[in-house]
Order: structure tokens, then C-alpha cells, then sequence
């Protein structure tokens, strides 16, 4: 048996019904929140009166663009969780230099720089934090981290609620909310 794993794309409007301007990404479950916040801002090319009148359109568009988990969390719970995820992604070795040889070099190590001082300090708080979360939410928290970076094989929200011994429902519901428990955990922690 062959099991073919292909990522699913998303295309965002980030532009009006009249002037759509379509981004390419790859399909989450939370949106980053620089995407959410130009899905909330209007073109520079309007003026204040029908800038207000264009966001209050869009904002009506805004609940089928995002996402279960964008619309159960806060900003803060959703700031927390993705703060989290590129913390991990430093932990996991997949943070990304700058080459600064100033030349095109072909080995492994041509986009490998040392971590600065705030990123390490960064990472001792979040290493501190994730002691203190509970095992449910450290579960939680690594089975969203492969589903938000789109590992290959990462669960989906049904099989994710049935590896922690969840009932997940039609739609996941029940995993979504795990997940913005979590998310609440982090910020009442001061994550």
C-alpha cells in the first residue's frame, strides 16, 4: 500500500471583490498572524470614509476565510501559540540564518548562523514555561506544533483528538478547543 502525502494550499484574497490580490501558502490551522492582520487592513489607495466602509465589508467575508482554530482564539491566545511554535522550530534545529560569506557556497552549512543572545534567552523562558505545563498540554501542543508546521504525517484534527484519548466529533471541534485551552494556559502563565 502507498500513502501519498501532499499539502493542501490555501489562496488568500488579501484584496477586495473588485481587485483581488491572491497570496499563495500553505494551509494551517492558524493563520500567521501577519496574514491576519492584512486580511483586516484596507488598501492604502482609500481614503478614511471608505477605508471603514471596505472593513466592515470584509469583515463579513472574514469568518469563511479563516480558520476553526482563528475563530476560537484570541489575539493574545493565537500571538502565545505562535510564539510557541517558532520557539520549537528553534529547538528543533530548523531555524533559518543569513549566509554572510558574501558567496554562493554548496555545502549544508551555507544557511547556519549561531543564535543570537535574545533568541537563546528567548528559548530558556520557553524551555522554563514548557516544564510547567501540564503532559495533556505538552501533548496538545506538540501534536498543533506538526500540524502547524505541515509535517508529513501530522495528524489531522480527528486522529489528533484520538491520540489523546479524546472524542473528536464531525469536525474536530473538540481538538480545536484543546488546542485554545491550551492557548489560554499560556497567556494566564504570562507565555
Amino acid at each position: 500500500m502507498t500513502i501519498t502525502l501532499t499539502r493542501r494550499t490555501i489562496v488568500d484574497n488579501i484584496g477586495t471583490a473588485n481587485h483581488p490580490v491572491p497570496r499563495h501558502r500553505i494551509a494551517t490551522p492558524l493563520t500567521p498572524r501577519a496574514v491576519r492582520q492584512q486580511m483586516l487592513a484596507a488598501p492604502e489607495w482609500l481614503d478614511g470614509e471608505k477605508a471603514a466602509e471596505w472593513l466592515e465589508e470584509r469583515r463579513h467575508e472574514l469568518a469563511g476565510m479563516l480558520t476553526p482554530l482563528d475563530l476560537l482564539l484570541t489575539d493574545e491566545e493565537a500571538w502565545a501559540l505562535e510564539r510557541y511554535i517558532a520557539n520549537e522550530e528553534l529547538l528543533a534545529g530548523n531555524a533559518r540564518g543569513s549566509n554572510w560569506t558574501g558567496e554562493r557556497v554548496q555545502t549544508s552549512t551555507a544557511h547556519i548562523a549561531p543564535l543570537h543572545d535574545n533568541e537563546l534567552d528567548a528559548l530558556e523562558g520557553h524551555t522554563a514555561f514548557r516544564r510547567r505545563l501540564g503532559q495533556t498540554a505538552r501533548g496538545v501542543l506538540l501534536i498543533f506544533f506538526a500540524q502547524q508546521t505541515a509535517m508529513d504525517g501530522a495528524p489531522d484534527e480527528r486522529q489528533a483528538a484520538s491520540l489523546l484519548g479524546m472524542i473528536g466529533g464531525r469536525k474536530g471541534g473538540n481538538w480545536w478547543r484543546a488546542v485554545q485551552h491550551c492557548a489560554a494556559g499560556l497567556v494566564a502563565m504570562g507565555y
